[in-house]
């Protein structure tokens, strides 16, 4: 009994740092690189990057003091670099999903299913359809 107590508590202190990162990441994204955008701009394609990238040239604009020649050529790099960027976050979020995945599964192998359920509820009302979807879909 006392091991199953360690191997729960190893698995919840796991999952505190996975979650702990998803949170920096996408507190990162949000204010830092894409501030203001709508929460739903998952996939990165799906975003009007116009609109994100003129807010971030408004705000180095102001706090930078770029010209109105230096945010041209700001506006180009990101223009030019965006397929990249969408490459590198589908690439990193696909990966963080798998990871996220793996361990909740382990978790479920020592649950009862009746706590199966539950863990499902309460990933549900923190993390929305999608985790549940993709455990259920790789049970």
């Amino acid at each position: 009994m006392r091991n199953a107590k360690h191997l729960i508590h190893a698995a919840i202190g796991a999952v505190s740092i996975l979650v702990i990162g998803v949170v920096f990441g996408v507190l990162l994204d949000r204010i830092v690189l894409h501030p203001g955008a709508p929460a739903s701009h998952y996939p990165p394609a799906a975003l009007d990057l116009d609109a994100s990238h003129e807010g971030f040239l408004r705000e180095l604009r102001t706090d930078v003091g770029l010209s109105s020649e230096q945010a041209g050529r700001v506006r180009e790099i990101l223009s030019r670099h965006q397929g990249a960027v969408n490459e590198a976050w589908s690439s990193v979020h696909s990966r963080l999903e798998a990871a996220i995945d793996s361990v909740t599964r382990e978790i479920e192998a020592i649950l009862e299913p009746g706590q199966r359920e539950k863990l499902h509820g309460w990933l549900m009302e923190r993390h929305g359809e999608s985790v549940t979807h993709r455990l259920r879909e790789s049970h």
